[in-house]
């Protein structure tokens, strides 16, 4: 059962749009405040529209594929860059609640094929030497980041179950296997996901606050 504590405490882990005190998540379209793992605040990643995010996840893509050309085929495939892919002009209208049900499933297979991708590209790159390196020095995974970003605000894929839990295991190999270099990140993945839900409630307390 979902917690109805009005604890604020209790939010922690509980994904981006909990609230305390109604006890569960509440739908929101607040133009102030934005889901982002890229962003160092909601209120900072409200500043950078829609579209302009989208245009940073193609030109992404098209950089790790130039950086990647053994997986260029795939990172710019008609499935994602095409004219009816998950980053065309023409997606930027989907609303998961006015969608068919046949529509939301082909948007979530794409989107964690995306990730899958974007999962393995994150690592592909050593953090630099020290205890804690900033995302900024590490071009390829704020390439992956970016491509994420826009998923994130597009398609809320943090609010979805499915879809959370794929965003959720895309960014843990990173953590896994470089847990001291980028500890805001997997931070903030586990502050948009509702652990509850996902029953990772473990992990609440690497949440990022």
């Amino acid at each position: 059962a979902v917690s109805s504590t009005r604890d604020t405490t209790q939010s922690i882990g509980r994904g981006f749009a909990h609230s305390s005190k109604a006890g569960h998540a509440l739908r929101t379209n607040d133009v102030r405040s934005r889901a982002s793992i890229l962003y160092d605040s909601a209120r900072e990643a409200a500043d950078v529209t829609t579209v302009t995010l989208r245009e940073n996840a193609i030109a992404a893509l098209e950089g790790l594929a130039a950086e990647i050309p053994a997986a260029a085929s795939l990172l710019l495939s008609e499935e994602f860059v095409g004219n009816e892919g998950l980053l065309s002009v023409h997606r930027l209208k989907y609303e998961r609640g006015t969608s068919t049900s046949a529509a939301n499933a082909e948007v979530d297979k794409s989107v964690c094929r995306l990730l899958d991708l974007m999962g393995t590209v994150a690592v592909q790159t050593p953090p630099p030497p020290g205890d804690e390196a900033d995302i900024s020095d590490n071009p390829t995974l704020i390439a992956a980041l970016s491509v994420i970003e826009y998923l994130i605000r597009q398609y809320q894929i943090h609010a979805n179950h499915l879809t959370a839990g794929r965003l959720l295991y895309t960014l843990l190999p990173l953590q896994v296997i470089r847990p001291t270099a980028y500890p805001g990140v997997f931070g903030r993945v586990l502050s948009l996901v509702d652990l509850q839900e996902l029953g990772l409630t473990f992990l609440r307390p690497f949440a990022a606050r």
